[in-house]
């Protein structure tokens, strides 16, 4: 099995390591950010870990080593940069406590792991009390909910419809009365890193008397981001905001590379009212249509790279980094979704020649798989049964696996009755030539072909793959497996 190097994954180290290393060193010297947290139930000695969340990531900023009583103590010189953090106890899964940093960096906590949101009090940040008591109330609405939805389970199975409708109204109330809730704290405290957080995640939806479907959707694609305070740093670190436009994105945008991209770059100009807002942004809008991706939206990425990586924009990870990742970019191009696919030689398990280019077939599905290659196990007998199925409809598959010996691949092939073109690289100057060229650093990898040759899907499952053949066929889709990670 190969091993996986993708731009997402480059990305990911070098931004990282230019972006939180000045955070690695330990200090309890008092500073403009110092905190001080108790924590009950906890052994002696036990470690703390201060994290922060940055889009999908969630990095390690400092360490600390809880004293007898359980206190550990953060701190630093200079101020932290504002958002949403929390700290993990180590070596206990899910034991972990969110705070904000915004203008008060001193302050005191104190809570008990037998519940965090119940036991937490706050000394010194009045803003940090306020988020406690937010996630008190939400508590306490959630439970009532989830009460609630245990009782409607059981009068659904009875048809109770009077009961029903009684127990819709309740729901209904619970979720006004956290609206208003996060209304009135917006409202009463516009300027906190809070009341941002809070608007972040409001839904802006058509009013209820809005008319047609369509003019729903363009309602509230208008209005999406209404509340939103493009100028705030701290919406770079929580859980929300990579959130929030990821939906935009996948909901109201149409999902070809050109209105994607159009979108994003309206997203990125926003974002540009603050460096780490947009920063995070550019990231993770590159991060979202990796070409690595199941997806044949890469034309998305490729802008992000011409637009922001090539023209100096993403200025923060150095020359020589950024000029890396454009190359790597510029290889993963060459077989993006509506290119041609380029021509593969290998030979069968008789020693005879083929090339992809040489399939007649309406749709071929060139996959790189190795036997030994445990998801290639899982995988090789699910496509048979797609092939069985769909052959009759023109679909072909050109199967390649790296050189090597070739008694077990011969023996998979002959245990699975995989009766499609079976091949192995040629010698080792093609096969270095389509390794590079489909960028074949992971098994099994997949690329639907259409009668051109042009790649038209690609990193699917091959249920997946396949039911873009039977989308363009009219056939009823099959339900996928998860995909799994490789």
């Amino acid at each position: 099995m190969f091993r996986v190097t993708c731009f997402s994954l480059l990305l990911l180290s070098v931004f990282f390591t230019g972006t939180v290393s000045f955070a690695q060193n330990k200090t309890t010297a008092p500073g403009d950010f110092h905190i001080k947290v108790k924590v009950k139930g906890i052994p002696k000695d036990s470690t703390a870990i201060l994290c922060w969340y940055y889009g999908e990531s969630k990095p390690d900023l400092y360490t600390a080593k809880a004293d007898a009583s359980g206190n550990f103590v953060f701190s630093a010189k200079e101020k932290m940069l504002r958002g949403m953090y929390f700290i993990q106890l180590a070596g206990a899964k899910n034991k972990y406590f969110d705070f904000l940093l915004s203008d008060d960096q001193v302050f005191e906590m104190e809570t008990d792991t037998a519940d965090f949101i119940a036991s937490t009090s706050v000394k010194g940040c009045e803003e940090n009390k306020s988020y406690y008591d937010y996630l008190r109330f939400l508590a306490a609405n959630n439970k009532k909910a989830g009460q609630l939805k245990i009782k409607q389970a059981e009068l659904e199975k009875k048809n109770d419809n009077a009961a029903l409708i009684d127990i819709a109204h309740k729901l209904e109330a619970l979720e006004t009365a956290q609206t208003r809730y996060e209304e009135r704290y917006i409202l009463k405290h516009q300027a906190t890193l809070l009341a941002k957080l809070l608007d972040l995640q409001q839904k802006n939806e058509a009013p209820k008397e809005t008319a047609t479907i369509e003019q729903v959707q363009r309602y509230n694609r208008a209005h999406y981001f209404d509340g939103t305070d493009w100028t705030e740093s701290g919406l770079a670190h929580n859980p929300w905001y990579h959130k929030k436009i990821g939906a935009y994105l996948d909901t109201y945008i149409p999902q070809n590379a050109d209105s994607l991209s159009a979108a994003c770059d309206f997203i990125v100009e926003k974002a540009r009212s603050n460096r780490e807002l947009f920063k995070l942004t550019v990231q993770y809008l590159a991060f979202k249509y990796d070409v690595q991706k199941p997806t044949c939206r890469d034309g998305v990425l490729f802008h992000m790279v011409d637009t922001y990586f090539k023209t100096g924009q993403v200025d923060w990870l150095g020359q020589n980094i950024n000029d890396f990742l454009v190359q790597r970019c510029e290889k993963m191009r060459k077989h993006g979704c509506g290119t041609k696919a380029e021509n593969v030689f290998v030979k069968d398990t008789t020693g005879k020649p083929h090339e992809l280019l040489g399939v007649k077939a309406k749709y071929t599905l060139l996959v790189f798989w190795d036997p030994d290659c445990s998801h290639c196990q899982e995988e090789m007998p699910e496509l048979k049964t797609e092939y069985d199925e769909l052959k009759k409809y023109g679909f072909e598959v050109f199967a390649v696996v790296p050189m090597r010996e070739t008694a077990p691949w011969k023996k998979f092939i002959t245990e699975h009755q995989l009766g499609w073109m079976n091949g192995m690289g040629a010698d080792e100057k093609t096969q270095a030539a389509f390794v590079d060229w489909y960028q074949v650093y992971t098994t099994p990898l997949y690329y639907l072909l259409d009668e051109q040759k042009t790649i038209i899907a690609k990193n699917l499952t091959p249920t997946g793959m396949c039911n873009e053949i039977r989308k363009l066929e009219g056939l009823p889709l099959k339900a996928e497996k998860p995909a799994k990670v490789h």
